[in-house]
């Protein structure tokens, strides 16, 4: 196995060392592509930006697949396939020296231009932000998915068949695994499909080279292999499919109904139809013909209501905090938030690293870091600091900016003075909004509406106290809240919504409640809302088609699997299995049998359709089997894979029959002797004297 190890570095060498170049190259420009002083915050961490991980998920995926293409498919013209495979060593050593060989290459070619940019990003002075070890993980993915294509790329060299059937499929699963990385899920999660689908592959190529790429005859662990990854395969075909017929089919801007408040104070629904026009009425369903209401800038005619929190209740404080930072390995927010620090500087870009629970700054010109905001206040240039006792929380819907909380205190963060000042602390804090960039009021600037469990308080950035305003309505169950106010002047509007973790059956059953409060908290008028029924789109036949074609195998698996999981405690798999036993159980009553159905319907096509074409009954029923497990892609699969017996017709009844069958199955007829012309190389033998 050394030497073949030899031979593939020294043949194929200079493409890993061509990819190399390329992808320093590419990934370089991609770091320094575009770097403003705005920012946003998807592209606040260099190696999270959109460009560079567009270079490490197509470059990685390309640079995997071309060395596995350009190591195998030269051997197998001409002789070279005959040469190779006659060495006297086994097929299964020289299957291993190449991929060895082959995966060393890839992942020089790819991790050390990743290595370069992570040293380039990491030392101080390249970039106006911070760096966070755990920026590297996306493009620590994307090389692992990357080594993906190279395997898939054996296994499409080493079948046997037409391009568009079986091989195809084969580097579809990679797509697979593509679709799956870029997915909103968890690093080790991503890792786990990665080993596994690069398991599968290798293990299905290691098989296509022992039989020279047919399926029968292969290790039981190789046909589950090959199986599995033209499995994926379908499915990719079958996502495709959905996307692109949703591409096609058209946007919906329908929304439905809501309700707002114009400048006069007036409660009104507002309904905004298919065609984009809108209408309204009031709460008595009297149409309303403001013409501020219709003309273009007719958001400046009604009272902008900013939403302040989900709900009250302890049990459920930084819930909505939680689930919007706690999002896959590819959020950049899990590492790196860009803070909205205009109101205070507009010279310099600050950022909160949520691991470090500190704000740090850096100067956009030089690149120079000017300091941090910690627990203790501000330490100038990279001096150490201290982090916040527990996280920064910004707006609920919002980035954090110069208002924040942290535990049971509201902050005020004023960058430009370097000063960190507690605007509010004692009671249990849900939210903390600001309200001033939603009025023009100069007496309402750097005000923010701060939700207890009680009331809600005004204070503006000294601490100093603007207004208190008591709940009027159980925020255990009209608890999403959201405010509104026009000037210092007018009336507080407030609408309570029911809290949104209360099950879907209770709340679309409760109403919603508007007041208009003065500063003080006394109730000026108070307003019922019915509860909106949004009309849901109308069911088309994608969606029937797509719910129906789904496997037995994954969907009831799924709810399993979340089920087992949220009894070992597994944190992310307790609210999936909660779903599941909660809002999804109609969805449930509703998928399961239709999907059962067609799964034994097509499992019933696929045992007539493998008896047709002359396979065993054993056979026959360990296809029918799988078709059921795996619904459509399971036939799919079936027909793509299975080694169809090669039948013509029988001399004697006429009807189809195996050529590797020394009777027909229908007439039991052997089949007949050849006519003798006189061109035989061996004659029949002389039968002896006694049989004559």
């Amino acid at each position: 196995m050394i030497t073949m190890l030899w031979k593939e570095l020294r043949e194929n060498v200079k493409w890993a060392v061509l990819a190399l170049i390329g992808l320093v190259l590419a990934e370089f420009y991609a770091l320094n592509q575009d770097q403003f002083f705005g920012f946003y915050v998807q592209e606040a961490a260099p190696l999270c930006k959109s460009s560079f991980l567009m270079i490490t998920t197509f470059g990685c995926a390309a640079v995997g697949l071309v060395i596995g293409l350009v190591q195998m498919l030269p051997e197998q013209r001409r002789d070279q396939w005959a040469a190779l495979i006659h060495r006297p060593v086994e097929r299964a050593t020289i299957f291993r020296g190449k991929a060895v060989a082959g995966l060393f290459l890839y992942f020089v070619a790819t991790t050390v231009p990743f290595i370069a940019c992570v040293w380039y990003v990491a030392t101080p002075g390249h970039f106006a932000a911070p760096f966070s070890p755990g920026m590297i993980l996306p493009g620590v993915g994307d090389i692992c998915a990357g080594a993906i294509y190279y395997l898939a790329a054996l296994f499409v060299s080493l079948h046997r068949g037409p391009w568009y059937g079986t091989r195809a499929f084969g580097f579809l699963a990679a797509v697979a695994t593509s679709f799956f990385v870029m997915s909103d899920q968890l690093f080790y999660v991503v890792i786990e499909a990665i080993v596994l689908m690069g398991m599968a592959l290798f293990t299905a190529a290691w098989g296509a080279i022992l039989t020279n790429g047919t399926f029968r005859g292969q290790p039981w662990i190789a046909r589950f292999a090959t199986l599995a990854v033209v499995f994926y395969g379908v499915c990719v075909v079958g996502s495709l499919a959905d996307r692109i017929w949703s591409a096609f089919s058209g946007p919906n801007y329908y929304f439905g109904d809501m309700f707002i408040v114009d400048v006069d104070g007036r409660p009104l629904k507002m309904s905004t139809h298919k065609d984009g026009t809108r209408s309204y009425v009031d709460l008595a369903g009297n149409p309303v013909n403001d013409p501020r209401l219709f003309k273009g800038m007719s958001d400046r005619n009604v009272i902008q209501f900013i939403p302040l929190t989900a709900g009250i209740d302890v049990s459920h404080q930084d819930k909505r905090f939680i689930y919007y930072n706690g999002g896959g390995y590819r959020n950049t927010a899990n590492y790196l938030e860009s803070v909205y620090a205009y109101e205070s500087v507009s010279s310099e870009n600050w950022y909160y690293l949520p691991h470090e629970r500190q704000l740090v700054g850096f100067n956009p010109y030089n690149r120079i870091r000017i300091g941090a905001f910690g627990a203790d206040g501000f330490a100038p240039d990279s001096k150490p600091v201290r982090g916040f006792s527990s996280p920064l929380v910004g707006s609920q819907y919002g980035q954090i900016s110069t208002f924040a909380r942290v535990g049971n205190q509201a902050l005020y963060i004023d960058y430009g003075q370097r000063t960190l000042t507690t605007i509010f602390q004692g009671q249990p804090i849900f939210a903390v909004q600001q309200i001033s960039s939603y009025t023009a009021d100069p007496a309402l600037q750097n005000t923010v509406a701060i939700a207890l469990q009680d009331k809600i308080v005004l204070v503006d950035k000294t601490g100093k106290l603007v207004g208190t305003l008591p709940y009027h309505y159980d925020v255990n169950l009209w608890g999403a809240l959201q405010i509104g106010v026009k000037s210092a002047k007018d009336p507080i509007y407030i609408i309570y919504s029911p809290t949104s973790w209360l099950k879907p059956e209770v709340s679309d059953q409760m109403p919603s409640h508007l007041e208009a409060v003065d500063f003080n908290g006394n109730m000026l008028k108070s307003y019922l809302l019915p509860h909106l029924h949004r009309p849901n789109d109308p069911r088309t036949w994608q969606q029937f088609i797509t719910e129906n074609l789904q496997t037995p195998t994954y969907y009831i698996g799924e709810m399993v699997y979340d089920r087992i999981g949220a009894m070992l405690g597994i944190k992310h798999l307790i609210q999936r299995d909660a779903d599941w036993r909660g809002p999804r159980q109609g969805e449930v009553r509703d998928h399961v049998p239709r999907i059962l159905l067609l799964s034994f319907i097509l499992a019933g096509v696929a045992l007539g359709w493998a008896r047709r074409r002359q396979f065993s009954w054993g056979e026959a029923w360990r296809w029918a089997g799988f078709t059921f497990l795996f619904n459509l892609s399971g036939l799919i699969t079936f027909r793509l894979v299975a080694d169809w017996p090669v039948c013509i017709k029988c001399p004697s009844c006429g009807r189809p029959r195996r050529v590797d069958q020394d009777t027909c199955p229908h007439c039991a007829a052997a089949w007949p002797k050849p006519t003798v012309d006189g061109t035989e190389i061996v004659d029949e033998p002389a039968l002896p004297a006694a049989a004559q």
